[in-house]
């Protein structure tokens, strides 16, 4: 297989220094391929054309300076400059303006061009590589910037050694409502934000001797006092011989109110069965009312659980509450008295059989049970079957619990 030329454009006005240099090149086993310009008029022709393996190029030209040309021809292909003894300091010029090296014009250089331009090549090769792996990291640093930047996962980089906050990108930032400056350049410890993982030095220890930590279920609190649940991963590596570590926080929050609402929904249901199959065995009315408000509360689902029916002259009187008992001040008193609760008295006069009220406080504040309201929210409904109503049935439970439709729906059916 015959090897490829080396095509090579001398850039010389004076014929016998062209000559010196190509016949020695032509010589080498035909490995080279010689142009030569007189002009840059004429250097820029042949360029035009087809661009050269590598250009020697004299200084001063009868149409003008080389230095023009490596300005518009810089790192497309190496370019030598030739110059006279005694002139390295235009050459070093050159250098800074794109040429790859300098070469002082005498017999024994011109004799031995061949082994110059393969040392030069060989060079450029690696100049090639260096600026293709320089590219590629600067991809690769753009690509991991963008991710950071735009990643909707909180990202701290800390410095391993000394626990300094390095970077801290901008979801993690909206996530906890603090200006990034409050962070970069402080130590994790001193943080309080972050309190919620890294607690002591014992805690960052373990980031450190770890090439990778996950912790779940982490309780975070914004810059508002808003509570957060996260999950934590840490992943350590090497930069450019500094150990950092990536910190990756995961705001679960919405996740985990989900489940626990599935959670709460499973034994309202479970509970709510077992109430039905209360109905379906106890006998004593009230044993069965008991029991079934001891249920409600002893599930979990509910705070505090009352039952108030009405007498044979349409007067409501408390019958059973968990955990209150009948005899409670708060409770039996008010209704021995002919006060009532506002939801029952309510439920008694309205079409609809249902009531949900998320701020008992606020919105009955004439209630004489508001202070029995630990969640500080609560259902109501009427108990009625076959259009005869009975009483009312009245739960406490936590505020969020008002805005689910499915929690509504099991309570009121």
């Amino acid at each position: 297989m015959v090897a490829k030329q080396i095509r090579v454009l001398i850039l010389e006005d004076e014929a016998a220094h062209a000559e010196a240099m190509r016949r020695p090149l032509e010589c080498a086993e035909n490995r080279f391929k010689v142009q030569v310009a007189g002009s840059l008029g004429e250097y820029c022709r042949i360029v035009s054309e087809q661009s050269p393996d590598i250009a020697l190029l004299d200084m001063l030209l009868p149409d003008g300076n080389a230095l023009e040309l490596l300005s518009l021809e810089k790192s497309s292909f190496p370019m030598l400059i030739l110059t006279s003894h005694g002139n390295e300091e235009a050459a070093v010029k050159a250098m800074k303006a794109g040429a790859q090296d300098y070469i002082v014009k005498s017999p024994e250089t011109f004799a031995a061009m061949p082994r110059i331009l393969d040392r030069a090549l060989e060079h450029w090769q690696v100049v090639l590589e260096n600026k293709c792996a320089a590219e590629s990291i600067k991809i690769s640093e753009t690509r991991y910037r963008r991710l950071f930047e735009t990643a909707r996962e909180g990202i701290l980089i800390l410095d391993a050694e000394t626990g300094e906050v390095i970077e801290i990108n901008p979801f993690l930032v909206e996530m906890l409502g603090i200006p990034a400056d409050k962070f970069v350049g402080q130590k994790i410890l001193e943080l309080d934000a972050l309190k919620g993982i890294f607690a002591n030095q014992a805690d960052f220890e373990i980031l450190r001797l770890h090439r990778s930590v996950l912790h779940e279920n982490l309780p975070l609190k914004r810059a508002t006092g808003q509570p957060i649940e996260v999950d934590f991963i840490s992943n350590l590596y090497e930069v450019e011989h500094r150990t950092l570590i990536q910190c990756t926080i995961r705001d679960i929050t919405q996740r985990r109110q989900a489940e626990r609402i599935i959670i709460r929904l499973s034994s309202m249901s479970k509970t709510l069965g077992n109430v039905n199959k209360l109905i379906v065995h106890e006998k004593k009315k009230e044993e069965l009312i008991q029991k079934s408000c001891d249920l409600l509360v002893e599930s979990g689902c509910y705070h505090l659980a009352w039952i108030l029916l009405l007498n044979k002259i349409k007067n409501l009187y408390l019958v059973q509450s968990a955990p209150l008992t009948p005899d409670s001040p708060g409770i039996s008193g008010s209704t021995q008295e002919g006060k009532y609760l506002p939801c029952s008295v309510q439920l008694l006069s309205q079409e609809s059989s249902f009531i949900s009220c998320d701020d008992v406080k606020k919105y009955h504040r004439e209630c004489f049970m508001t202070e029995y309201h630990p969640g500080g929210a609560a259902f109501a409904a009427r108990l009625e079957f076959e259009g005869i109503i009975y009483g009312t049935i009245t739960v406490d439970i936590p505020a969020q619990a008002t805005m689910d439709e499915q929690e509504k729906g099991l309570f009121w059916n």
